[in-house]
């Protein structure tokens, strides 16, 4: 078949980290992340602006609950990321290239964690009582309370702003280093792509 060495490739990767590349769990929990944050954003942002109506407290629901998933998926990156070291940035990056990256890294997971937890703290002082995914049923963490809510609403928002930035400077420090500078940082983390030469 076409693809089959492609994913015969895939699955002969190391779940762990290696010395030049993201291993398979790395990879899917960055990916599936990835995929999450940019659907929590469109969610949020068509439910923001959809009339009242049982439509838009579906999109609602959908965001929350995949909030939540994408805060749970984020603590067992941290945990992974513990057990498992990053592989090195390449030796010949400006000094202030790593300190940056690792900044921005750093500054990512308190974004991460921060977005759905103050999401959390939104729906605890509506006082609305929430199931992620319609099963689970969430334990509020805050008083009800409208001030709180809206102070909550707008520290979310303001984070939500933050990452977006952050993202995108993310974003184009990876496609800075694949097409501009021609190494190896962005091929590492992508699943079916050969890690090439290794940078020296």
């Amino acid at each position: 078949m076409r693809y089959a060495g492609v994913f015969a490739g895939f699955e002969r990767m190391p779940w762990r980290n290696t010395a030049d590349r993201w291993g398979r769990m790395a990879q899917w929990l960055h990916w599936s992340v990835a995929g999450l944050i940019f659907a929590l954003m469109a969610l949020g942002w068509i439910a923001k602006f959809t009339p009242l109506s049982p439509g838009k407290l579906t999109l609602f629901y959908w965001h929350k609950s995949l909030g939540m998933l994408v805060l749970a998926l984020v603590l067992v990156r941290l945990g992974w990321r513990a057990r498992n070291p990053a592989p090195p940035l390449p030796g010949n990056l400006p000094k202030w290239e790593p300190v940056m990256a690792h900044a921005t890294h750093a500054l990512l997971y308190v974004l991460m964690i921060l977005m759905p937890v103050t999401g959390w703290l939104i729906n605890s002082a509506s006082g609305i009582p929430f199931k992620i995914f319609w099963v689970l049923p969430l334990p509020a963490i805050t008083s009800v309370s409208t001030h709180l809510e809206h102070i909550f609403e707008v520290f979310h928002l303001v984070l939500f702003w933050v990452l977006a930035i952050v993202l995108l400077g993310h974003i184009g420090a990876a496609l800075r280093h694949h097409f501009l500078l021609h190494n190896s940082i962005l091929r590492r983390m992508l699943p079916f792509v050969s890690n090439g030469k290794t940078d020296s």
